[in-house]
C-alpha cells in the first residue's frame, strides 16, 4: 500500500484518541455522581474516581500470567479478567438490560419516556412501535438471551 506506514501511524493515533475520549466519557458518570451526591469538587472527584478505577483494573491487567493468583483461578474461569467478563459482560449487562426494559416499559411508562425524547423538539414517529417492542418483545428476547447464557456456558 502506498504510504502504508503513514496510514498505519494515523490509524493507531486516531485509535488512541478514540480510546482516550471513550475513557473520559465513561469516567464522567461516576465523577458526576460524586460531585452531585457527595458535594466534592470536580478535581477531587476526578482524582478519586480515576485512582479507584485504576486500582480495580490492576487485577485484570495482572491476569495474563504476571501474577499466578490472578492467572490460575479455580473453576471455569481461567483467570481474573475472564471472570470479570463472565460476571459483568454476560450476566450484569443482560440483567441490567432486562431491568431497564421493564423499568421504562412498565414503571416509568412508555408515554413518559417518549415525552422525554420529544422534550427537545424532536419528533418521535415510531413511538407506538417502540413502546410495543420495549414492553413485550424486548423482555422476552433479553430473557431468552439470559436463559441461553445460563444453559450453554459452564461458568459455575
Amino acid at each position: 500500500m502506498p504510504a502504508g506506514q503513514l496510514f498505519g501511524a494515523a490509524f493507531f493515533l486516531l485509535l488512541a484518541i478514540a480510546a482516550l475520549t471513550s475513557t473520559i466519557a465513561l469516567l464522567e458518570v461516576p465523577v458526576s455522581y460524586v460531585i452531585d451526591e457527595w458535594g466534592w469538587s470536580r478535581g477531587k472527584a476526578v482524582a478519586a474516581t480515576a485512582i479507584a478505577t485504576f486500582l480495580i483494573g490492576v487485577p485484570s491487567a495482572l491476569a495474563s500470567g504476571a501474577v499466578p493468583f490472578f492467572s490460575d483461578l479455580p473453576g471455569a474461569a481461567p483467570d481474573f479478567l475472564s471472570l470479570m467478563n463472565i460476571i459483568f459482560g454476560n450476566y450484569a449487562l443482560t440483567i441490567g438490560s432486562l431491568g431497564l426494559a421493564i423499568f421504562v416499559g412498565y414503571r416509568w411508562g412508555v408515554k413518559a419516556a417518549a415525552a422525554e425524547i420529544e422534550s427537545e423538539g424532536v419528533t418521535f414517529g415510531l413511538k407506538h412501535a417502540w413502546g410495543f417492542l420495549l414492553r413485550f418483545l424486548a423482555p422476552v428476547g433479553i430473557t431468552g438471551i439470559l436463559v441461553y447464557i445460563i444453559a450453554t456456558q459452564n461458568y459455575f
